[in-house]
This record gives structure tokens, sequence and C-alpha cells, in this order.
């Protein structure tokens, strides 16, 4: 009854803890042999043959369910009153155990073996389970005549475990393999059981549909040391390391090559069976000598964590490399530099689950190269995360609120920020600007009157700005004056849009943007939606900036969905009207210019049109009425002035005057060859007359 005791013990305890969660049916029906083999031993005289059926048997431990299980074995008497106890036929036809707070299931899992027992109580036996489309585990099990020792090995040799990790992800990954090979070695003693894990991952790969997490020739080692306390109810995990040594893997767009930057990581913790749940108590993980994680105390309960980033440089080249050449950062030559670090603790209650802590950089150097971009910054951002839906509310958690964001130095082009300090409260997955910030900038004041991003549920945020002062810039030697009463910004994770406008001061007239969003922020095609108006535009000064001819005059017009991607234009509605002022004024380049882009007739054709060129330079114009459509590729110029029957884009005053005829309307061509004619007209150093 010793052995009987002992292999009960030993069997429930590794059949409740061991990694793979469905081993128990081993351990489930070694413990009914053995059980039988005391009873056996004791009547070995008595009977030579013991034949037992089972049928539909249904089982369930702590986490785990059997169902379905069909049974049938013999029992021989051998030599020296020892007792074979064979299972010439076992199935299980469904094995569904909790890993990870997902249910797995395993279906018709068979087992075959024999265990031999003898009256004194030593025990030589082997199970070897075959799970459909993954593989087998062998399980040898030794107890040594008079001796309380219990030897127990659990051989898994390249068994297939991607069925089990496609149910874990819930099933988002749709193909791979990943060929696990582990041996699970124990010796149970009078004081409790010594385990170790020895086990390797040998060319995994895996993906998923749209491919955002996949791995190619993964290779993985694992190995373990622990023992148990309580009588078992408890398996501490005394040692531990698992490295990633070879393999290429993507992870929401991110790819890291670990031949290159191989992972390594040390580890304690303890599997509690009551919970069915393993608890870390202390972790510390390399890569690359360039990311260094450590985290000490109870994963269950409180956990002190801290994140070391030895060269930002080193790191961003690695990811710009592997996951960001084709991204917005690498088109701009974007570069960072410098060292930062995070701590902090996870808390565990229950649902209430968090992380709150500080990310801090104290040097952090920032610059690409289109558009030209250079600052230095230093911050010490505190953040407090909820890790589940559900609030925190607890006044036991103290996580730090006062944070600060500083530019030493800002560099955009042309334009200089001098330092910026930047006060920044931090609340439950929220950050938040703590007061409003004066930003002294182009012989003007911008206020940063708010500015908030919240990370959950879902990422999303708002900054607001207003003008104390305008500011001003120069387009050459003319001088522009932008001011707002108020604009703001929201984002939705992908998007920003705006609510709000800003207004120019511009060429003598205004200019209003009604709309200024960004579409897909952070990707290469991401596209600027612009709707504006403007009035008494002095066509001198701007027409003097170009080289598509001289006009004088007031302008007026407005755009509607000017959408830019790749810094050109793919859509807009453009309308440009003249306004009646005294002097309106038009040259022979800009008529030459305005028939070149439509398909407007030149007025200067023939002969008479070479005499008319010789003796006159301008025109006077009597209105200038245009309107421009770009929409799927597509591009036409329609004149707005409208008499017998024709369609103007200029109409003349007086008899000298000319007029611009829009011949075909809508006259329709492709984008890319009004790009051509455009590039013609910025060439042209004198007009061409066909």
């Amino acid at each position: 009854m010793i052995l009987q005791k002992l292999t009960d013990r030993s069997g429930y305890a590794m059949g409740m803890n061991l990694l793979s969660r469905f081993v128990p049916v081993l351990f489930f029906v070694f413990v009914v042999f053995a059980i039988k083999a005391s009873v056996g031993a004791e009547g070995c005289r008595k009977s030579s043959l013991f034949p037992l059926k089972v049928n539909h048997l249904s089982i369930a431990f702590p986490g785990v369910r059997l169902s379905g299980i069909t049974l049938k074995t013999s029992v021989e008497k051998g030599k020296g009153c020892a007792w074979v106890y064979n299972i010439e036929k076992a199935r299980v036809k469904k094995l569904r155990f909790k890993c990870w707070g997902r249910w797995i299931e395993l279906n018709n899992v068979s087992i075959e073996g024999s265990i031999q027992g003898s009256q004194s109580g030593s025990l030589d036996g082997r199970l070897t389970a075959i799970i459909p489309r993954m593989g087998k585990i062998v399980l040898k099990a030794v107890r040594e005549q008079d001796n309380e020792v219990f030897r127990a090995v659990v051989d898994l040799n390249s068994l297939d475990i991607f069925p089990i990790v496609a149910q874990l992800t819930g099933g988002k990954l749709v193909q791979g393999k990943i060929p696990l090979s582990l041996a699970i070695r124990l010796i149970s003693r009078s004081d409790g059981i010594a385990y170790s894990v020895n086990g390797k991952i040998a060319g995994a790969s895996w993906e998923d549909e749209p491919f955002d997490y996949a791995g190619d020739d993964v290779r993985i080692t694992l190995h373990i040391e622990g023992r148990t306390e309580r009588k078992g109810e408890k398996w501490l995990v005394s040692k531990g390391d698992f490295d990633i040594l070879e393999g290429d893997v993507i992870f929401s767009g991110l790819m890291l090559d670990f031949g290159i930057t191989p992972l390594k990581s040390r580890f304690s913790g303890v599997w509690d069976l009551a919970t069915a749940r393993f608890r870390l108590t202390f972790f510390t993980a390399d890569l690359l000598d360039l990311i260094k994680i450590r985290a000490e105390g109870d994963s269950a309960s409180e956990f002190e964590w801290s994140i070391q980033l030895t060269s930002l440089a080193r790191f961003y080249d690695l990811i710009e490399k592997e996951s960001m050449h084709d991204s917005i950062f690498s088109d701009a030559g974007f570069r960072l530099s410098g060292k930062c670090k995070s701590f902090g603790r996870f808390f565990v209650a229950t649902e209430k689950s968090g992380i709150c802590g500080h990310l801090m950089c104290d040097e952090l150097n920032m610059h690409s190269e289109s558009p030209s971009f250079k600052g230095e910054f230093v911050f010490d951002i505190p953040f407090f995360l909820s890790l589940f839906r559900t609030s925190i509310t607890s006044p036991e958690i103290k996580c730090p609120s006062k944070g600060f964001f500083t530019a030493k130095y800002l560099d955009f082009y042309d334009l200089h920020l001098d330092r910026i300090d930047i006060e920044i409260l931090s609340d439950l997955n929220e950050w938040t600007l703590r007061k409003p910030i004066d930003i002294h900038v182009l012989d003007g004041v911008l206020v940063l009157n708010n500015a908030s991003l919240k990370l959950s549920p879902r990422l999303k945020g708002n900054i607001s700005i207003s003008t104390k002062k305008p500011l001003k810039y120069n387009i050459r030697s003319f001088p522009v004056h932008l001011k707002t009463s108020g604009i703001t910004w929201t984002f939705d994770g992908a998007n920003l849009r705006s609510r709000g406008s800003l207004l120019l001061a511009a060429f003598s007239g205004t200019v209003e943007v009604e709309r200024l969003d960004v579409e897909d922020v952070f990707s290469p095609s991401r596209s600027f939606l612009i709707d504006a108006r403007w009035d008494n535009i002095d066509l001198k000064k701007l027409s003097s900036i170009s080289s598509f001819g001289l006009i004088r005059g007031k302008l007026a017009g407005y755009v509607r969905s000017l959408r830019i991607a790749y810094g050109m234009p793919i859509d807009f509605d453009l309308v440009l009207w003249s306004k009646p002022s005294k002097d309106q004024i038009i040259s022979i380049t800009a008529v030459e210019n305005i028939t070149r882009l439509g398909s407007a007739a030149s007025p200067f054709q023939g002969v008479a049109g070479a005499v008319i060129k010789t003796f006159f330079k301008e025109f006077p114009y009597d209105r200038i009425g245009i309107r421009c459509v770009l929409h799927n590729d597509r591009f036409s110029i329609q004149g707005l002035i409208k008499e017998k029957g024709r369609e103007y884009l200029v109409k003349r005053r007086g008899l000298r005057g000319v007029d611009v005829v829009n011949i075909r309307s809508p006259n329709v061509i492709s984008w890319s060859e009004m790009v051509k004619r455009l590039k013609r007209v910025k060439e042209a150093d004198k007009p061409i007359v066909k």
C-alpha cells in the first residue's frame, strides 16, 4: 500500500503540472494499474489472468476533462511472483485541458504499454500516448525494490504542438509546425518530488492569414529545475532559462532576426495546482545587450520590473532595418539616439489588473532628412495602465501622476524653437497637459491650450492650439501672418480630424483654412485633406513669385476636398475668379500658359497674332473664371464665364484685350498628362505660340 499512496500522490501532482497539460491521462492510467499492482501482488498465487474492460468512462480533474475513455487490459503472471499489466487497447475520445484561460481540446488520444510490479513493491512501467497529427509521448517509471525512491521520465520526441498553439491564439494561426522535443524527469521521495525539464523547439514556423504574426525556422531551448512543497500542491521552479537563438519572427509588423539578436532569459516561479496558475517570482532577459529586462516579486499579486535600453541608436537601426525599411520614418531618413529606461510595478487583483511606472529618457536626439527636422528631448512620463476593460478604483493602488517633457531645442526646416517645458498629468490609461503652454515662434506666440492621449480601450486623443500673437513667415520677401482663435485636432489611432480654422493674411488678402485633416498618419501613404477659401488676393504679388506670368487684379476662390498623398494632389475641386478692380492686366506669358494648361484656343495665332505680340506685352481683362476638378486621375478645366454659347476662361476688356476661349468643355485629360503640362509651363523661358 506504500506504492499505492506514493504513486497516487505523485501521479496526481505530476498530472496537474506538466507543461503540455495533456499528460494527466497517462498518469491516470498509471495510477489505476499501480493500485492494481499492489492488489495483484498479494494474490499472485491465486490468479494468472485478470482481464479488464472499460467503456465510455469520463473523468474530471481541476482544469482537465477526459471523456469517451475505452480501455482493455490484461494481467499476466511473471517470474518471481511478478505481475505484468498490459494495456492492449486504450483511447480517450476527447481530452480537454485549460491553459492560460483557454480550453484546449485533443481528440482520439490512444495509449498502449505495460507495467510490471512485484509483491516486494518494485515497479517498472512504460506507457505511450499517440496524439493524431501531433506525435507521441512516452512515459517510463521505475520504483526499485525496498526503496521508496520513485523515478519517472516523460519523453516527447518532435511532438508537433502547433494544434495546441493555434487554439491558444483563438484560431488566428492558419498553418505551421512547432516540433517540440521535451524530456521531463521526476524523482519522488518521502519529502517531495524533484524534477527537471529539458526541451527544444527546432525549425518552428507559423503564420496567420494576414501575415501579421509569423515565424520561420525558430529555434528555442528550455531548461527548468525545481521541486514540490506542501504535499505536492505547489511545484517550485528554482531555476529556469528560455533562449531563442535562431529564426525570424514577425509580430504586428515588427520583425526580429534572432540569429542576429538572440534572446536569453532566466526565471523562477511556482505552479500552484489549487489555482492551476503559474506565478512568476523572478525574470530577467537580455536581447543582444540592447534591451535588459528584470522583474521580481509575485506575478499573482505585485511585481516590480525595469527595462533598460542601452543604445537607442542601435535599437532603432535594428527595427528600422528589419521592420521599417519601407515606412514613413525610413523614407524621411529618420534617426534616433540616446538612452532610455522604464521601471514600475505590475499588480493583480482578480480582473482589476494593471501596470504603472515611469518612461524616462535622459537624452533623446531625433533628426530626419526630409522633412528637415532635428531636436533634443528629455522626459520623465509616468503611466498607469489597466490590463483589462474593467476600471480600477482601489484606493490602495498608488501610482505616480506628475511628469514632464522638455524639448531643449527643435529645428524644422528654417524654423527654430528654443526650450519648451511641458508638464504632464497621468491618470488611468490617459495622459493630459497640466496647464497651457506659450510657445514663442516666428515672431509670434502659439498657445498649446490642452492636449490628451487615451491609451485604452482604444487609442485616441486631442490637441488644441490658438495664437496670442500672429505668427509671421516670409514667402519670397512677402510676409504671411497666421492666427487662429482656436483649432482642435482629434486623433482616433490612425487619423487626425480638425475642428476650427486657421486664418492667414497673405498677398494683401486672406486665406481661411477650414479643414486640415491627416488620414493614416503613420503610413507612407498618409494623405492630407484640405478645405480652404481666399479673398482679395493681390494677383500681382502672387504671380510675381512664380514663372506663370504677370497678372494684376484681385483673386477670390476656394478649394474643396483637396487630398495630397506622396507630395502630390490626387483629388480636388478648385474654383478661381477675379474680383473687379481698377488695374486688371494679364501678360502674354500668363495667357499662353492658361491656354497651354487647358484646351483653349490661343489668341495669338498666325501673322496677326505675331504682330500683336510684337507691339503688346500686356492686355486688359474684364474677368477671369476657372474651375479645375481632379477625380480618379481625371483632370478637367471649365470656364465659368459663358456668353453667346461660348465658354471663357479669360474675358477681355475693350478692343485691346484678349479672350481665352475653352473650345472643348469639359476637356478631360489624365492627371499625369496635366503634370507634364505643368512642367512645361515651369520650364518655359518664354511663351510658345502654336
